[in-house]
């Protein structure tokens, strides 16, 4: 008997065969991207040795070898460089005084050690308007400042012309800032246009025109524009109408026909022929089966390339000079969308599978693959590619393809600029056209619209079948998607800060370094030395520190007689009045304090006895005040890194970086691949100033919006007969927007948030390198998981997106670039330290990108001017919101109005020199 061969296995479970066959072809799909990204990547590098770039190369080398658009972008961010670090070198003043200043009354405006200083040490919120004594606090009272310059004291100055002052050095960087704009403006364009002037490319001659009726013809739509356009009739010509028509039909019928090919061949070489003989074994080229799934957009390539010709042509009627830059551009367009001549990769041949003798059954893996084919197994193959092709011959040749768009060329370059200044230049402007200018055809009048052509190879011909409408509509869909985020990322927010205001109500109090500092502060004491620290425990802690407590009391009024102090062990101290406190708490407390920090001081034990007994303190309810005088007083004995307590400002910074990603990454599937946007240009744009709102609006307008006092409460009127947990749902803001508490709090949030935006750049490239890495596994071993992966073989194109080298994507980096421009500028006037921040992050930006652009290769596609251009056009509306915020921060403290005032105050100032 004979040993059975292993394709019996495949008889008894055909589907082996078809798995082996797919894993095969997987196997030749990797090697061949493998061969094409090294191939591409030694050409990356033969280019550049050739072009002689490098990272610091420059930008009109760059805008040469790379494309205007990457010039331009490198240009403006050296320029943005320059323009924050001016801003921050205005505020460093302010930054120094509002640090090292004390604010006191009249009576002790010459004497610097009476008065309040809100942040004793540098801080985040030191910073900010935060640092700035609010008149909530002293009614008024401290109106005077004294600065500390090195060892020597400056002042006094009046507090309301300290904040005029800052006020007129904001307006005067920001009038510097916008002439900044303005010449940087004014230089852009003249180096645009000097570069333009040395190119020209066939775009410069024609437009894309939409809105046309559904079956004009070519003569027609020449007609209309000589008609209307034409000044000479021997120089403004339409030489070229390419109508771009709707092939959606031709491609699905394409689609079928060539499934159904692929059924028959797989049929033919499992033994099912027409004539009984098996066929040889196929080898399957690369080629070949890209020019079959390539059929159906053959027209729309071939029409691109003939315009393009002709285009080329005109430029060459119309001047020798621009004769020859436009053929060399009609030449590189044409060869661009012409498929390219490559080398024919052959793939192993598909493996025969023995099926069951008998024609009338049906062999398993075949049924699986016409299945994978999407075919109802009612029609014979031949007879649905029959009909197909007869479907798309009566749709060409009876033309019955609806006209989308068209393309067209005149042979001067005024014609086409004239046309772009007449007609409507979009859809919505269409609407209001003028009457005179509409197109009549049918018995009725057509709104027509106009811009300026694109380069043949940015079109996307498989999205101009949709209507402009239609692609309106989807954004609006998307918008309504990236609403549901953020109202998502609201609630976060709010959630995180509830859990915020609770851990700031739990002091993190250091209990060892507290008793601690009480055992050593006992030996200083006669009464209680002779006590040994093993013996004592919580309630002798207590004990002695309620003695101690009148001491303490003798101990202060001594150092400072005026100050009325009365101190009780588990209770906040008292002064006679407001007035008092204020002037006296700030000295009191750094003379206790250097006494507990101090060796052979008698009163030792004071502070660590007062700062005990406020540990005992209940703080489910407290006021405000209660815990910032807490803080600032007993911050000494506290765990300074209690992750609980600061962990969560990290947090919310956190949650708006990783929702903000998220959202980013959600425009880049919807604007590529949901949209239909019919340049990869205009693409690219929607997605850059999509991403730039969506994450303006997740991070500025939830953290005012959320955090904001006033509409908690008017929340809550709103819902005070329901139930406590729904007035509790949305909002919960603590505060008033700019208040000096929304610095400290909100604004170190936006500070945090602004630190992690400054590894942006690199973090984006390693979040690009991470998805690939996940992306090249699932395509080896996705296959493998039965209950996620589909019997679809991934193309080519797909396998060499995958092990290919990351894309250089400029809009990304334009998004990312106007959020941290803006978030400076917005906040800058009362957050100067936003300056430094957004100047560190556009360093890091230029050299992060220079560095993949030009060392490590990273290929990129010669980008237009429309992305970074985006950059200038937004900048005077980033300059008119900064000045908005800036008045809005500004006069929430009361200013010293009178010129008279504050140059009397100045030249006191110049008088009075040095006090130490």
């Amino acid at each position: 008997m004979k040993k059975t061969e292993p394709k019996v296995a495949s008889t008894l479970n055909p589907s082996l065969a078809v798995e082996a066959d797919t894993g095969a072809a997987r196997r030749f799909l990797v090697q061949a991207a493998k061969q094409v990204a090294r191939e591409e990547d030694a050409a990356l590098k033969a280019g550049g040795k050739s072009e002689n770039l490098h990272i610091g190369s420059s930008n009109e080398k760059i805008a040469s070898y790379r494309g205007i658009g990457l010039g331009i972008y490198f240009k403006l961010l050296e320029w943005l460089f320059w323009m924050m670090m001016w801003m921050m070198l205005c505020s460093v003043p302010y930054l120094v005084t509002i640090n090292r200043s004390v604010f006191t009354d009249y009576d002790h405006r010459l004497d610097y050690n009476y008065g309040v200083k809100v942040y004793d040490s540098f801080e985040l919120a030191s910073f900010t308007f935060a640092a700035i004594v609010d008149d909530k606090k002293d009614n008024g009272t401290l109106q005077y400042m004294n600065t500390e310059i090195g060892k020597s004291w400056k002042g006094p100055m009046r507090k309301g012309v300290f904040l005029t002052w800052i006020a007129l050095v904001d307006m005067g960087s920001t009038v510097m800032l916008s002439c900044m704009v303005f010449v940087l403006s004014v230089r852009i364009r003249r180096w645009w246009v000097r570069r333009k002037r040395e190119t020209r490319e066939v775009a410069d001659y024609a437009v894309t025109v939409g809105g046309l009726p559904p079956y004009v013809t070519a003569s027609e739509v020449s007609a209309y524009f000589e008609r209307r356009f034409s000044r000479n009739a021997e120089k403004d010509q339409v030489m070229e109408v390419q109508l771009v028509l709707n092939y959606n039909k031709v491609f699905k019928a394409c689609k079928v026909v060539h499934c159904n090919e692929l059924y028959m061949s797989r049929l033919a070489e499992l033994g099912y022929s027409t004539n009984g003989a098996a066929p040889p074994q196929a080898m399957v080229s690369i080629q070949a089966a890209a020019a079959t799934a390539t059929a159906s957009a053959a027209t729309a390539a071939t029409a691109a390339a003939a315009t393009a010709t002709a285009a080329a042509a005109t430029a060459a009627a119309a001047t020798a000079t621009a004769a020859t830059a436009a053929a060399t551009a009609a030449t590189a367009a044409t060869a661009a969308l012409t498929p390219s001549a490559s080398v024919t990769l052959e793939m192993p041949p598909l493996k025969s599978v023995a099926c069951p003798a008998g024609a009338e059954k049906s062999c398993s893996s075949t049924t699986g693959l016409r299945a994978c084919l999407n075919q109802p197994p009612g029609k014979a193959p031949e007879v649905i590619i029959g009909e197909q092709e007869q479907l798309v011959r009566e749709l060409i040749q009876e033309n019955k393809l609806r006209c989308c768009a068209a393309i067209v060329t005149f042979n001067t370059e005024q014609m086409r600029a004239e046309v772009c200044k007449t007609m409507p230049s979009g859809w919505w402007a269409s609407l209001f056209m003028r009457r005179d200018l509409r197109m009549s055809h049918g018995g009725r009048l057509w709104k027509l619209w106009v811009r300026r052509a694109a380069a043949p190879d940015d079109y996307r011909f498989e999205n101009m079948s949709t209507r402009i409408r239609t692609n309106i509509l989807i954004q609006v869909l998307m918008g309504l998607i990236m609403v549901v985020f953020i109202i998502l990322c609201a609630t976060l927010i709010t959630w995180l800060s509830a859990v915020q205001n609770k851990q700031f109500r739990k002091m993190p109090w250091d209990m060892a370094e507290l008793r601690a500092a009480i055992r050593a502060g006992m030996g200083s004491d006669s009464h209680v030395s002779v006590q040994r620290s093993a013996e004592l425990d919580q309630t002798s802690y207590d004990a002695f520190c309620a003695s101690s407590m009148a001491s303490c009391m003798t101990y202060a009024s001594q150092l400072h007689p005026s100050s009325g102090i009365n101190m009780t062990y588990g209770a906040e101290w008292s002064f006679p009045n407001a007035t008092v406190r204020l002037l006296n708490e700030r000295p009191i407390r750094q003379d206790l304090t250097k006494c507990a920090e101090g060796v052979g001081c008698s009163a030792s034990y004071c502070m660590p006895c007062y700062c005990l007994g406020l540990s005992a303190v209940s703080t489910d309810h407290p006021t405000p005040e209660f815990l910032a005088h807490i803080e600032v007083a007993c911050s000494r004995y506290w765990n300074v890194l209690d992750p609980r307590r600061y962990g969560i400002l990290v947090a919310i910074s956190l949650v708006i970086q990783v929702i903000n990603s998220l959202l980013t990454h959600l425009l880049r599937l919807f604007k590529f691949h949901v949209e239909k946007h019919w340049t990869i240009t205009s693409t690219e744009l929607s997605y850059a100033i999509w991403s730039y709102l969506v994450q303006l609006v997740n991070t500025v307008v939830v953290l005012l919006v959320v955090n904001c006092s006033s509409l908690r409460n008017l929340q809550k009127r709103a819902l005070e007969h329901e139930a406590p947990w729904l007035q509790q749902l949305v909002l919960d803001g603590l505060f008033n927007d700019f208040t000096p508490e929304w610095y400290a709090s909100i604004g170190v949030s936006i500070i945090i948030l602004m630190m992690v935006n400054v590894a942006g750049p690199i973090l984006r490239s390693l979040g690009n390198w991470i998805s690939q890495l996940i992306w090249r596994t699932w395509l080896l071993y996705g296959h493998y998981c039965h209950c996620c992966s589909s019997n679809k073989l991934p193309t080519l194109e797909v396998y060499k997106e995958a092990f290919g080298k990351c894309k250089f994507t400029l809009e990304e980096r334009i998004s990312d670039v106007l959020f941290n421009l803006t978030l400076a500028l917005l906040f800058g006037s009362g957050m100067p330290f936003c300056y430094l921040i957004a100047a560190v992050y556009v360093l890091v930006a230029i050299w992060w990108d220079r560095l993949n652009l030009l060392a490590w290769r990273q290929p990129a596609q010669r980008y237009h001017t429309n992305l970074p251009i985006a950059i200038m056009y937004l900048l005077p509306v980033l300059l008119m919101c900064h000045c908005a915020f800036g008045l809005w921060m500004h006069t929430y403290f009361r200013a010293e109005l009178s010129s008279k005032g504050i140059i009397a105050a100045a030249r006191q100032v110049d008088k009075r020199g040095d006090r130490g």
